[in-house]
C-alpha cells in the first residue's frame, strides 16, 4: 500500500509540475498567442476596420484595448492551470487532518 502511495504522490508532483510549467509557458506567449488568435479570426473582424492599417511592408494593428481583451482568455487560461497545480500539491484541510490521524499513535486513549 505504501508503494502504491508513493506511486501517486509522484504523479500528482508531476502533474502538478507540467501544469505549473503549462502556465508558466501560456503566461508568457500570451502576446504570440493572442496574435495568432486574431490572426485565425481575422484582423479588421477582430479589432475593427478602423483599428488594422495595411502598408506595403506589413499590418499594423492600433487597437490596444482590443487586443488587451483577446490577451486575457490565455491569462485566464493560465490561471485556472495555475490553480490546479497548487491544488493537486496542497491538499484539502480533512484530508490532511485524515493524516495527521492515521499517522499518530493511539496509545494515549484514556481508559487504558
Amino acid at each position: 500500500m505504501r508503494a502504491v502511495r508513493a506511486v501517486y504522490s509522484l504523479l500528482r508532483g508531476l502533474v502538478a509540475a507540467g501544469l505549473f510549467a503549462s502556465a508558466v509557458v501560456i503566461l508568457w506567449q500570451s502576446q504570440e498567442l493572442m496574435l495568432w488568435l486574431i490572426h485565425r479570426v481575422g484582423e479588421e473582424r477582430a479589432l475593427g476596420q478602423d483599428a488594422v492599417v495595411r502598408e506595403r511592408g506589413g499590418v499594423f494593428l492600433t487597437n490596444p484595448g482590443a487586443m488587451l481583451a483577446w490577451t486575457l482568455p490565455f491569462w485566464g487560461l493560465s490561471l485556472l492551470l495555475l490553480t490546479g497545480g497548487i491544488l493537486l500539491l496542497c491538499p484539502c484541510p480533512r484530508c490532511v487532518r485524515r493524516r495527521l490521524a492515521e499517522a499518530s499513535p493511539t496509545t494515549d486513549r484514556p481508559g487504558e
